[in-house]
């Protein structure tokens, strides 16, 4: 049935993952008892535009081609490396089956690490679990693949997975308005911003604006200021309390970028990166 079990990388790249029989059909039985939440009579799919909030008994869909890196999957899945716990960085774990891919957004946290104690019930005992290479998978699936169509409920979620930018509706004048008005951009020249947002901006404004991340930052936590010092922001542009954008292009799209959480830090390299894109910054 060549089903195929591996993690998808923080830099993108595929790495598989070696498993015994018994616990891939486990996995398998898992995370196909959620295929009706995303694919069936039950459900009613919505073309996903960066506008759409699912209700019940929906899911957003966008119609996209698979990265190459999976281009071997299912049928040369020997040619993958294997994946080293706890040194490879896992951002999402995966699994076809039967023609389709199913995705579960990964945290650092699910890998079982040596100075953790972890206790399990054995002829009639507690005993020590001691292996440095598990991990721990939820009773999840946060989006499916199948015939070009890749179905998630949360953008949120599915953004970790595949690149939705392409997707989204640049935002419209009123939507920049709504957009920072909000007191976090105050001081903010929001007729500038009307005037010079091109389809770049206007889509990471789309963005900012859905993704409720608004109400949750706060400019003048130390974790803020520490990001955005690494992100190299300029200290100008939020020591007042609020972000204050300037007027300059490339700067918006750069502290727009880290506002949706687009920029991370390498963990060996320690450098800044652009999500997806891998691009150094």
């Amino acid at each position: 049935m060549n089903d195929f079990l591996f993690f998808i990388l923080e830099d993108g790249s595929v790495k598989r993952i070696n498993i015994a029989l018994s616990p891939l059909k486990v996995i398998v039985n898992l995370f196909t008892s959620h295929l009706g939440k995303f694919i069936g009579d039950g459900v009613t799919p919505i073309l996903f535009d960066g506008q759409f909030k699912p209700g019940d008994d929906e899911v957003l869909y966008v119609e996209k081609e698979l990265p190459e890196n999976f281009s071997k999957i299912p049928d040369n899945t020997i040619e993958y490396d294997d994946v080293q716990l706890p040194e490879d960085k896992v951002k999402i774990l995966a699994l076809y089956h039967d023609g389709m891919y199913y995705f579960q957004c990964f945290s650092k946290h699910f890998v079982l690490r040596q100075k953790n104690v972890v206790l399990f019930w054995k002829n009639n005992n507690y005993e020590q679990f001691a292996d440095t290479s598990a991990f721990n998978i939820e009773d999840k699936v946060h989006a499916v693949f199948h015939n070009g169509k890749f179905y998630f409920l949360s953008y949120i979620q599915a953004k970790q997975i595949f690149d939705l930018s392409p997707f989204y509706h640049a935002a419209t004048n009123s939507d920049i308005v709504e957009t920072f008005e909000h007191d976090m951009f105050l001081g903010t020249d929001v007729e500038w911003l009307k005037e010079h947002s091109d389809s770049v901006m206007r889509k990471q404004i789309t963005l900012l604006k859905k993704s409720d991340l608004l109400d949750t930052i706060n400019v003048s936590s130390k974790e803020f200021k520490s990001w955005a010092k690494k992100a190299e922001i300029c200290n100008d542009i939020y020591s007042s309390g609020h972000i204050v954008l300037p007027k300059d292009k490339k700067q918006c799209k750069t502290i727009l970028s880290f506002l949706n959480e687009d920029i991370f830090e390498g963990k060996f390299s320690k450098k800044i990166f652009v999500s997806n894109s891998k691009h150094k910054k």
